[in-house]
């Protein structure tokens, strides 16, 4: 709250509700320099796996954050949506798992904040893995999983201007529409994305497209990495003109393809 600021909260284990006081629908709200952190039991170390500390609701970030090997899951009904929600800059997650395999945000992570940093975490979700906004963020030694059985269009990353680089990372996006796109990394507005020895896999098992780069407006540049997609309508890249490195293999279908 207002009267803590630049606080670090140790949690050891256990779970807890990331929203307002009463049961209400509100997302936690972290002031700035606030920071939440899992340890061990007796918080002599950042907690891992199954001893990190569970937050069912969601986050809203507003400078200085800091979520640590924490695990945030939705709760049906009330936090459908957004997991975490990055309003202004310098936030970082890290070794956390933002939804589960068995429980996915929506839309996983919102950032309008610069300085956005995601590293050693897991992020999944249904519709929207990453949604950036005149702001620039980077992912790395991460995973981002989309899964989506409804027949909608889906995006693993979606750059709306600013800037995003993907290092060391993995994307994968699976897609289940006949009338709408499963596009790995999508760009609007100016958008400058980077990816780095990282590997964009991206599916549809219906009819619609599958994309793993759609460039609208933008660069997007890939170097070193794996870009695989599979469905009746595959594409590795459309739209503008992207630009595909050196050590890059291009996958269509299971069989390799030359890069675009």
């Amino acid at each position: 709250n207002t009267l803590l600021p630049n606080t670090r909260m140790y949690f050891n284990g256990g779970c807890y509700t990331a929203g307002e006081e009463g049961g209400g629908s509100t997302p936690l709200r972290l002031n700035n320099g606030q920071s939440v952190h899992s340890r061990t039991a007796d918080y002599s170390a950042p907690a891992t796996g199954t001893e990190r500390s569970t937050f069912a609701g969601a986050f809203t970030l507003t400078g200085n954050n800091h979520l640590e090997n924490i695990i945030l899951i939705p709760i049906v009904g009330r936090f459908p949506d957004t997991g975490v929600t990055l309003e202004s800059g310098n936030n970082q997650i890290t070794g956390s798992s933002i939804g589960t395999a068995n429980n996915r945000y929506l839309f996983a992570i919102e950032n309008f904040g610069d300085n956005t940093r995601v590293d050693a975490s897991t992020i999944f979700s249904n519709i929207l893995g990453v949604v950036t906004t005149d702001s620039n963020f980077t992912m790395q030694n991460s995973t981002l999983d989309l899964l989506n059985v409804e027949n909608v269009g889906v995006d693993g990353i979606l750059a709306v201007g600013g800037s995003i680089s993907i290092i060391d990372s993995r994307i994968r996006v699976a897609g289940s529409s006949a009338n709408a796109a499963a596009v790995g990394i999508r760009t609007f507005s100016n958008s400058d994305v980077a990816v780095t020895h990282s590997e964009i896999a991206v599916s549809n098992d219906d009819t619609g497209a599958a994309v793993v780069l759609e460039n609208n407006s933008g660069t997007i540049n890939v170097l070193e990495s794996d870009l695989n997609v599979d469905g009746t309508n595959p594409f590795i890249a459309t739209g503008l003109p992207v630009n595909i490195g050196a050590g890059t293999v291009c996958v269509v279908n299971g069989a390799v393809v030359a890069c675009p």
